[in-house]
C-alpha cells in the first residue's frame, strides 16, 4: 500500500533534511497514528504521501505504484483514491458546503442519486446538514474542520491521511470523527492520522509512529 525505502527530503537551498533516511511500510487496511513535536517532519511526510513533494533520495511507493518520477496525470489519478484532511482545511470559498464535500465525486462527472445521498449522509454524520448552502468563509474553524473531513471520506478512499483531524472540534465531536475513521478502516481504508492529542491516541489501540528531527521510529524502537 505505502512503502518508503530510505527516503530523505531536503528543501531547496537548505542543508537540513526535513526527512532523514525514513523507511516505512503501511499495509493495506492498517491504521496508524503519527506523533511528534512541531517541526519534526510530520507535515513534510504528509506532503510526500499526497504527492505534493517527491523524495530527494530513496524510493517511494504509494498505492503500490513507484512514484519517484511520476507525471502530473498519474498524480491526479492516484489522488482520486486518496482522502486528505489538511490542517488548513483547503476548502473552496466559491463553493457551498455541499459542493465542497461532493467535489471528489463530481470530478468524474455528474453525481448519481446514490452519490448525492452519500454527501447528505456524511454531512448529517458530522452535524452539518443544516449548513449545506453556506460557504466556508461563513463557518467557524470547527465547522470547516468537519467539512474537510466529510470531503475526505465521502468517496471511501483506499488511503486516508489526516493532519490533526480533531484539532478544532470539541471532545464529543472529536470522538465521532475518530469513530468514523475507524469505520472506514474496518471497510478496508488504510488510515494515517497525525495528532498531538495524547488522550485521543490512548483511547484507541492502534500502532504509533514517532517522528523526531526527520527520523521515524515505531513504538517498539
Amino acid at each position: 500500500m505505502i512503502k518508503l525505502d530510505n527516503v530523505s527530503y531536503r528543501y531547496p537551498q537548505s542543508e537540513q533534511r526535513a526527512l532523514d533516511s525514513v523507511s516505512l511500510e503501511l499495509e493495506k487496511g492498517s491504521f496508524h497514528f503519527l506523533c511528534g513535536p512541531s517541526g519534526a517532519g510530520k507535515t513534510t511526510l504528509f506532503k510526500m504521501l499526497y504527492l505534493e513533494l517527491l523524495p530527494t533520495s530513496g524510493k517511494l511507493n504509494i498505492l503500490d505504484k513507484q512514484v519517484n518520477n511520476i507525471s502530473r496525470k498519474e498524480i491526479a489519478e492516484l489522488r482520486r483514491h486518496m482522502g486528505i484532511v489538511f490542517q488548513d482545511f483547503r476548502l473552496l470559498n466559491k463553493l457551498t458546503v455541499w459542493e465542497n464535500v461532493a467535489l471528489p465525486l463530481s470530478i468524474l462527472g455528474e453525481l448519481s442519486a446514490q452519490q448525492k445521498q452519500a454527501v447528505n449522509d456524511i454531512l448529517d454524520w458530522v452535524g452539518l446538514k443544516h449548513k449545506i448552502h453556506e460557504h466556508p468563509n461563513k463557518l467557524s474553524g470547527g465547522e470547516k474542520q468537519r467539512v474537510a473531513i466529510a470531503r475526505a471520506v465521502v468517496n471511501r478512499p483506499k488511503l486516508l491521511i489526516a493532519d490533526e483531524p480533531t484539532g478544532n472540534v470539541d471532545v464529543e465531536m472529536g470522538k465521532r470523527i475518530m469513530h468514523l475513521l475507524c469505520e472506514l478502516n474496518k471497510h478496508g481504508t488504510t488510515v494515517l492520522v497525525a495528532t498531538h492529542d495524547q488522550e485521543l491516541i490512548n483511547s484507541f489501540n492502534y500502532p504509533r509512529l514517532h517522528i523526531v528531527n526527520g527520523k521515524l521510529k515505531k513504538d517498539s524502537e
